[in-house]
Formats: structure tokens, C-alpha cells, sequence
């Protein structure tokens, strides 16, 4: 266990505390997945009262540093130390790399399969109403635009009408007015332990407070779940219900009811992220739609063709949406009536649906090359899907073999982009296929991870 040796006595203790809390990270003397002292071990090693330290492991936690596991003990988070967005900004040299590379990392909606749409831009510009979609329009959307959005929900299992329906530009930009609108700094979000990026991100911007809950093949755990509302309170619950990302779990109908008994019981905000859902032939009912009440339910249609068109369709009960509504006015003012005009029209014509065949029968001749090249007991996928998870051999940390794929020209996701919390194992990359332009891009990638896994 940690011994804290040194802190600077010239500034505020609790200060000094989570100071010295870093400085131990950064010189490798605490590493991420180990527990702290008590906050009364503590207290007495360094010879202050406790709520010094509760202050100083607040602050710490604050920073990133620090795993929230209330009643649990306190641990250096898995992720401490890593950029949690999934492309790093800050230099031009990082970005230029990224996109030199083989890219097995984002996923991406295999664009180049996704045809010319000149000739429904040229239909629309030719309508009477069309300098309208230039223009300012409310924010929840127009109200046609919101009957296609219920029209294409009801394909998940959410069967509701137009006044239920918010569009925003695109899925984080959803994700960043509920967590708005409907938390305040300081409140607890439930996820997975391995979770989405964009999540992570959007909560550290908010001052949202992640609460890692344990997962198994099918995706979050209801006992994992209920335990950590019994230990603090919790305000709302983040899921994926078809396709989870990392991982490609998948929730049955009885996953879903166990959750679904457990959000009730602690009268939690549930918000589900569906967007890998399209992928499959069959869905499972989401917890929305016997939840209405107090859930969020989002379709995403980025990962599904033209991600530039920035779109998503949210549905939520009246007290929610107007809220949300709000932030959607504080934010962007409105998504793209133009942009939204086109998917719309892509749904409407049936283009959407011989796109995603189109898609479908791809990622399976992708997905062939996944058991030629990568040992099957190590893989997890989800047929269908648009990545992989894998586990790699003791002899890699997911940091030194996503370094070691890039010096090679290729991108991977490391477990830890995905990570929340102190418990989640750091054994995992996450390997994309509908990145690569060419099945032949994909398989000279595939073929370089396995010569590294081999050597």
C-alpha cells in the first residue's frame, strides 16, 4: 500500500495531498488499479485530520486521478494518465500520423460505400419550402423531420409519436444536452465499466461523476448494478442495448427486465445509446420502451451512412424534453434542417435500407478475415458488427502494443481509451473494420497484428 513520504507543507494540505497523489503517478509509484490507504490510514500517516484527506481524495478525484468507489475503498483510476477522447487535438503532428496510418482504431460507417447524393440534393433544392431548411427552425426539429425519426425508431421497438421525437446533430451532441440538462457538477452517471469514449469525455467536461458497474457477456450486471446504488446515490444509468461498445455484448430479454427491476427500484434516469443497433436482423426491446416515463432513447444515424449530415433522433417523455430541448437552444440552437432534410429523404426512399444491406453484406466478408489471422479464443465479436475485441497475450499491455502497431503504421483502440473506474482489466484492444478503405487495407493490417502478436 501507498506510503506517502512527502508533500509540500507551503500550500493548502489537501492541496499538497492530491499533489503528491500526482507526482507518485507520474513517477511511476502508484500505478492505475491500486488502492490508496483509508482515508483514516491516511490521516495518520500524515498527521492530519480525516477531512483534510477527504478533501484532498476529492480534489485528486476531480483531476482524473482517482477510481469513485464509495464504500469500496479508493484506487488510482484504470485510465489515469491517458487521453480518454478517442483522437488527441493537441498536436497537428499526432493527427497527420493518425491519418497516414492503416486505420484499425475509429469506426467509421465504410463511407466509400455510401452513393453520390447529388441527385436528392438536386430534388430538395427544387422544393417550394427549401430556403425554409436555410434558415432558423425550432429546435426540437421540424415536424416532418420528427415523423420520419418516429417512423424510423419504431424499427427498435420505441413506437411513438412526433412530440416525443428531438433531433440533434449527432450523438454526442444528444449525450451532451441530456447530461446538461438533466445532471448537475457532482452527480452520478452509472456505466459500464468499459464504456464509450464520448462519455467519458462529455461527463469530465460536465463535472459528472462515472460510476463503473461490472460487466459480463451480455453486457452491465444487474447486482453490480444494484450494489453501487445501495453504496452511493446514483442519478441515471448509461447503456448500449444492442451492440456494446467495446465489447460487441450483446443483452437478452432477460438482462434487460433485471436491469429494468433494479432502475426502478432506485428511480434512476436510464439512457440508451442504440447506435450500433441497425447492424442486426433483430433487435431486443429496449428498457425505453417499457420505461418511458424517466428514459432517453437514441438512434444515432452517423454509423449508419453520411456521418457529415450530423444527425440523431432522440426520444423522451415531455418532462425531459423540454430540458433537453433547452439545451439543444443553449448549444447549437438547432441541428441542420438541411442536413436532417436529406437523411430524412434517404430514409423515406428506401436508400437507407440498400445501404445498409450493402453494408451488412461487407463487414461479413470483413469480418472472414478476423479467425484467419487472430486466434478465435482471444476474439470477441458480435456477428455483424463493425469491430472487435480482443485480448491480447500476457506478454502486451494494450499501451505498448497499440505504440508498437503504430510505429508499424497501423491503429488500434487500447482498452483504456474504453475504461472507467479502478476494476476493468487492461488486457483488451479494440479492433475496427469498417475503417480501412479496402478489404486489402484491412487484411495487411490484420496480417501485421498477428506478426506482432506472433513475435
Amino acid at each position: 500500500m501507498w506510503n506517502l513520504k512527502e508533500i509540500n507543507t507551503d500550500m493548502a494540505l489537501y492541496l499538497a495531498i492530491a499533489d503528491a497523489i500526482e507526482r507518485d503517478i507520474h513517477n511511476g509509484v502508484l500505478k492505475p488499479g491500486d488502492r490508496l490507504p483509508t482515508q483514516r490510514e491516511l490521516a495518520h500517516i500524515v498527521g492530519v485530520n480525516v477531512t483534510t484527506v477527504t478533501r484532498a481524495y476529492k480534489e485528486a478525484t476531480k483531476r482524473g486521478l482517482l477510481a469513485a468507489s464509495v464504500g469500496n475503498g479508493t484506487y488510482i483510476a484504470g485510465d489515469v494518465g491517458t487521453q480518454a477522447a478517442l483522437l488527441d487535438a493537441s498536436t497537428a503532428h499526432s493527427l497527420t500520423t493518425y491519418y497516414q496510418n492503416i486505420d484499425l482504431g475509429l469506426v467509421k460507417p465504410l463511407e466509400q460505400l455510401d452513393p453520390d447524393l447529388t441527385p436528392l440534393l438536386s430534388q430538395l433544392t427544387k422544393q417550394k419550402d427549401f430556403m425554409h431548411l436555410l434558415g432558423y427552425t425550432a429546435p426540437q426539429g421540424l415536424l416532418s423531420h420528427r415523423e420520419v425519426g418516429a417512423v424510423w425508431i419504431s424499427r427498435f421497438h420505441i413506437h411513438t409519436d412526433s412530440s416525443r421525437i428531438l433531433i440533434t446533430s449527432g450523438i454526442n451532441h444528444a449525450l451532451t444536452c441530456i447530461l446538461s440538462a438533466l445532471f448537475q457538477p457532482g452527480d452520478k452517471l452509472a456505466v459500464d465499466c468499459y464504456t464509450y469514449p464520448g462519455i467519458k469525455t462529455i461527463a469530465k467536461r460536465l463535472g459528472i461523476q462515472l460510476e463503473a458497474v461490472e460487466m459480463d457477456d451480455e453486457g452491465m450486471t444487474p447486482d453490480s448494478l444494484r450494489q453501487i446504488c445501495h453504496r452511493t446515490t446514483i442519478k441515471g444509468v448509461y447503456t448500449m442495448p444492442s451492440i456494446q461498445n467495446p465489447t460487441g455484448a450483446l443483452r437478452s430479454e432477460k438482462r434487460t427486465q433485471q436491469l429494468l427491476t433494479v432502475i426502478r427500484e432506485y428511480d434512476l434516469i436510464s439512457i440508451e445509446d442504440d447506435m450500433y443497433g441497425y447492424l442486426l436482423e433483430h433487435t431486443q426491446v429496449p428498457i425505453a420502451a417499457y420505461y418511458p416515463e424517466k428514459s432517453i432513447y437514441l438512434a444515432g444515424m452517423s454509423k449508419v451512412c453520411y456521418p457529415g449530415l450530423r444527425t440523431a433522433f432522440l426520444v423522451a417523455d415531455a418532462s425531459f424534453g423540454h430540458l433537453i430541448c433547452q439545451a439543444i437552444i443553449d448549444t447549437v440552437s438547432m441541428a441542420s434542417a438541411l442536413n436532417v432534410a436529406l437523411l430524412c429523404n434517404c430514409i423515406t426512399s428506401n436508400l437507407v435500407d440498400s445501404i445498409i444491406e450493402k453494408k451488412r453484406a461487407e463487414l461479413a466478408l470483413r469480418s472472414s478475415l478476423l479467425n484467419q489471422y487472430l486466434d478465435s479464443s482471444s476474439l470477441t465479436y458480435c456477428q455483424g458488427n463493425m469491430f472487435a475485441w480482443y485480448k491480447l497475450p500476457d506478454k502486451w499491455t494494450p499501451k505498448a502494443f497499440t505504440k508498437a502497431c503504430s510505429k508499424r503504421g497501423i491503429t488500434v483502440m487500447p482498452a483504456y481509451k474504453f475504461v472507467v473506474g479502478s476494476k476493468a482489466k487492461l488486457t483488451h484492444i479494440r479492433i475496427s473494420l469498417s475503417a480501412a478503405e479496402t478489404m486489402e487495407d484491412l487484411q495487411k493490417g490484420l496480417q501485421i497484428i498477428a506478426e506482432l502478436l506472433s513475435n
